[in-house]
């Protein structure tokens, strides 16, 4: 069969030749669509498209031949003629021929895809391989690595050959009590001072008078603590005519008149007071303790009897009193803040400073004058209203 007449739209051109029982020698050309490219071309040409186009032909009859193959029907006897002809109940054994054929292409079809996965899975294993045995490779060459490998495999047959013992159950620890560490707070505090006659009598008074506190609050014990106080209080004077008079001669005139003026005073101490907790909330005490205190007496203004007038300068005094007294408190609000109503009564003593003694003043002519003490306070009344801030 020639090649120049296929048709030449073919991309590939085919010529079969001696087709056997079970195979065909295939002969194909790749190359140009015109059919004469190949009667034209030169000879040596020509020979190495035949020795390649033959070279497949022998791989495409070895292909074929592989191929399994399926068997034939017999033809039938002509000159059997009508005794020849199969039986009606024949069709079944054709029908179950058939059914046979293609059970057993199935089944080499299914044979066929297991073996392909068998092969995958070959291949898949061998690439493990290969990868652990790189994976060991690469240990082999870093000695810290087998180092860490040893020490674990030690570590796993020491646990194998002493196991841990189980853990103990262990019961939380009981949650701490709470305890009231020190309490803060200010106080509105009324002072009475009633009698100055402690060094002599006088006529000199101390009205009461409002203040304020600071007190801290410290629970030494439940029953015992430490109480620091501050009180602050002004007190006007009660200065009747010849209150500050004196027996000597230069003195003032007991008819002259001395302007009112205020003393500032306060008193910082510290008490012990033993305490009663009656309730979670409520306490009550009773204090004892010592303190120190000062009297500030400002500038005063003598008017004399003709009308002249001249300055008394600022004076001071110092005392020392011993406060006793009763309290109670209520938490308001439970380990936040609390209220507290105390009452003491200090006995003075240590007076001291110019404030008590006779002083000298300048009057308007530029005579040295005598201005008696003021009087000495005997004992002080505080009470406080306070709260009280819980750490």
């Amino acid at each position: 069969m020639r090649l120049d007449n296929l048709p030449p739209r073919w991309s590939r051109r085919f010529a079969f030749v001696g087709p056997s029982s079970r195979s065909f020698g295939l002969i194909a050309r790749w190359g140009d669509r015109s059919p004469h490219s190949v009667a034209f071309a030169p000879p040596a040409v020509q020979a190495s498209r035949v020795l390649r186009t033959a070279c497949l032909g022998v791989v495409a009859s070895l292909w074929l031949t592989a191929l399994p193959v399926r068997a034939q029907p017999d033809a039938p006897d002509p000159e059997a003629g009508d005794a020849a002809a199969p039986a009606p109940g024949s069709a079944s054994d054709s029908g179950s021929d058939t059914t046979d054929a293609k059970a057993d292409d199935t089944a080499g079809d299914e044979k066929r895809d297991r073996d392909d996965e068998d092969d995958e899975d070959e291949d898949e294993d061998e690439d493990d391989e290969d990868e652990d045995e790189d994976e060991d490779d690469d240990d082999m060459e870093d000695p810290r690595v087998l180092e860490q490998r040893r020490a674990e495999k030690e570590q796993t047959a020491h646990e194998e050959k002493h196991p841990r013992e189980p853990l103990v159950a262990v019961e939380p620890p009981d949650t701490p009590e709470w305890e009231r560490r020190l309490e803060v707070g200010a106080s509105f505090a009324f002072v009475l001072r009633p009698w100055a006659n402690a060094l002599a009598p006088s006529d000199i008074g101390y009205n009461p008078a409002p203040g304020f506190g600071v007190h801290l609050q410290w629970p030494v014990f439940e029953w015992l603590r430490f109480h620091p106080y501050f009180v602050h209080a002004f007190h006007s004077l009660d200065i009747p005519q010849g209150g500050l008079t004196t027996t000597t001669a230069n003195s003032i005139s007991a008819d002259a008149t001395i302007s009112d003026e205020s003393v500032a005073t306060f008193i910082i101490g510290a008490k012990i007071a033993p305490t009663w907790p009656i309730t979670k909330r409520w306490r009550a005490w009773a204090t004892a303790g010592v303190g120190w205190g000062r009297y500030e007496f400002p500038k005063m203004t003598v008017t004399e009897t003709d009308g002249t007038t001249f300055e008394i300068r600022e004076r001071a005094a110092v005392v020392v009193e011993f406060p006793l007294g009763l309290g109670v408190a209520f938490d308001v609000i439970e380990r936040w803040m609390s209220v507290h109503y105390e009452a003491t009564a200090a006995p003075i003593t240590g007076h001291s400073g110019n404030g008590h003694e006779v002083f000298q003043a300048i009057d308007a002519d530029g005579n040295i004058r005598d201005v008696g003490g003021f009087g000495a306070v005997d004992v002080s009344i505080v009470q406080n209203l306070g709260v009280s801030i819980i750490l």
